[in-house]
């Protein structure tokens, strides 16, 4: 039997072959995050120290929930992700939390420093996301991460069954928890959360989470999303600034109540990494370079009555600006700190309003202005919490007043 020769391979051809086959695999791992627990099993059985789970990277230990209802679990909640995330679909396995008690059920898990860690002393930026469903209104669930010496320090965001999103981490932030803007989910479905943390080592540090619904969204770039509305291109959460040196280096999963659903948790520093879908700012996977916020914009009124009417609708604190335009100190005040980047952050959890002097004799008398700039912080409920004509001069004594008010909403 007379066998017929192969021919020769095409070198170019092999050369190309190879070369798209780099391309191919330089491409996925770019998209692959440094930290991720698919939580696959095949296995059930309680969450401390389960030995069950394959697939996961990027942890020194296992997890460990002592004294808690966290469970690992075979089946499957989330079939998919939006439809364009470039994760392949869940596998089988995830963690649960059923009919639980009404305390607060932890579960946490060391991170490997070489992979991943938040450093709040550094300025750059950190990812992360996870697949949850929250169904019963008063559960709530917050994911984060914590410091391995000092479990006291940690920063978690989540929402409630109410789809209400919350935010957790006094210590971290300086007591300054709580949030300046935030949308509603919709309850009991399931939503793909992807969450940003800004730090900066010599200005505020701040938190931004996007909820994604896996019925109808899609995931849009971070660069495309504002403070503004409850869209597709909104933040859902936004954080108050703070300011923090404390290290993270430990994943923290907190929650409480009868049925909540948690899978697929991945950590990196960039969108793409806990996405799938490349952002378009070009920065470097190293969290370094400079890192990148909101733009806010202070919606100012110049009319008493409907700045306080305003306030009242939208139960926010009035804050009251007495001003002169050919005052210095009133001219610097505006420059150095109402049209800095840090003022319009603080604002949206705000009613602003700017009266001239001049024009404002009633005002004036009112609240017995004989100098300006003069600046009034009044109360939600009512009230001035606080006036003073120094904040142009102690723009961190502002801050605080600003702060205080904020968290007693």
């Amino acid at each position: 039997m007379r066998h017929r020769a192969l021919k020769k391979p095409n070198q170019a051809v092999m050369g190309l072959c190879v070369m798209l086959w780099i391309v191919g695999a330089s491409l996925y791992a770019r998209a692959a995050a440094p930290v991720h627990d698919p939580f696959t099993t095949s296995s059930d059985g309680s969450l401390d120290n389960f030995s069950g789970f394959s697939g996961d990277k990027g942890f020194n230990g296992k997890w460990t929930s002592p004294n808690t209802e966290w469970k690992a679990s075979t089946q499957r909640e989330f079939k998919s992700y939006p439809t364009n995330a470039n994760f392949p679909n869940p596998s089988p396995g995830r963690l649960q939390l059923q009919y639980g008690s009404r305390k607060f059920n932890m579960a946490t898990r060391p991170l490997d420093p070489a992979a991943f860690s938040i450093d709040f002393a550094q300025d750059a930026e950190y990812y992360y996301s996870f697949l949850a469903r929250v169904t019963y209104p008063d559960d709530s669930l917050t994911v984060g991460f914590q410091n391995q010496a000092n479990p006291l320090q940690y920063l978690e965001v989540g929402v409630t069954g109410k789809g209400q999103p919350i935010i957790r981490g006094l210590t971290v932030m300086n007591g300054t928890e709580g949030l300046i803007q935030q949308g509603g989910q919709t309850p009991d479905q399931a939503y793909f959360y992807v969450v940003k943390i800004v730090a900066k080592s010599n200005d505020s540090d701040q938190v931004f989470m996007k909820a994604f619904n896996l019925k109808n969204d899609r995931v849009v770039k971070p660069e495309d999303l504002n403070g503004e509305g409850a869209s597709n291109s909104n933040w859902t959460l936004v954080s108050r600034p703070f300011s923090s040196r404390i290290r993270l280096d430990a994943v923290r999963l907190s929650g409480k109540g009868n049925f909540i659903r948690f899978d697929e948790f991945r950590a990196g520093y960039n969108w793409e990494d806990v996405t799938g879908v490349r952002s378009g700012s070009g920065r470097s996977s190293n969290g370094g370079g400079a890192t990148s916020q909101i733009t806010w914009r202070v919606n100012w009124e110049v009319d008493f009555k409907t700045a306080a009417r305003r306030a009242l609708d939208e139960e926010k604190p009035l804050l009251i600006y007495f001003y002169h335009k050919d005052v210095q100190d009133c001219i610097d005040f505006e420059q150095d700190i109402l049209n800095g980047s840090k003022f319009p952050i603080y604002a949206q959890g705000l009613v602003c309003v700017k009266l001239d002097v001049t024009e404002n004799r009633t005002g004036v008398q009112t609240f017995g202005i004989d100098r300006v700039p003069w600046v009034l912080i009044g109360r939600k409920s009512g009230g001035i919490a606080a006036q003073s004509y120094s904040y142009h001069k102690l723009p961190q004594k502002f801050y605080q007043d600003l702060t205080t008010v904020l968290r007693q909403q």
